[in-house]
């Protein structure tokens, strides 16, 4: 089984600001499960190390690390493939349209119960953020799940993954 990774990166330790958001998944049978999230607030090199941890766990070289592609996912992304080299996989991904449409989009994937959570600690905040939306403070987990689903719905369409 080979997971992907999603960011939505932000690198401060400052809480007023947003957090990054790593989303660990892969699809199973058209489903996607959900393995891991997590959402924090880190300097550039521990949110790197805080990747690279995440990674470790399930990644090998068929994995992939896809960031969106905005001001700190580049910088995190020219950071890790220095450090990594050709041991990650790592991509930038280019959201199109709102956030509102996005996750719109994918409304039913959701009602048809084909988006999975493994249970973990982290379900029950992961799940307010994503049904609070748009009245949450943060919004990292939409961001994460829709390049996922995009990632994996467009590239299945397309006979690749």
């Amino acid at each position: 089984m080979v997971f992907n990774y999603f960011l939505d990166t932000a690198y401060t330790k400052d809480t007023k600001n947003d957090p990054t958001g790593m989303l660990t998944a892969t699809i199973i049978d058209g489903d996607l499960i959900v393995y891991d999230y997590w959402a924090k607030h880190l300097e550039l090199f521990d949110c790197v190390n805080e990747i690279e941890n995440t990674y470790n766990e399930k990644g090998d070289i068929r994995s992939k690390v896809i960031i969106e592609n905005k001001a700190s996912g580049i910088s995190i992304n020219t950071e890790l493939k220095r450090k990594f080299k050709n041991k990650m996989n790592i991509f930038l991904y280019n959201v199109k349209g709102k956030k509102e449409d996005r996750l719109r989009s994918y409304e039913g994937y959701f009602q048809s119960g084909k988006v999975k959570l493994v249970k973990g600690d982290w379900n029950e905040a992961f799940i307010a953020e994503l049904t609070g939306y748009p009245d949450v403070p943060h919004d990292e987990s939409i961001d994460c799940i829709t390049m996922a689903l995009n990632y994996y719905l467009v590239n299945a369409s397309r006979g690749q993954r």
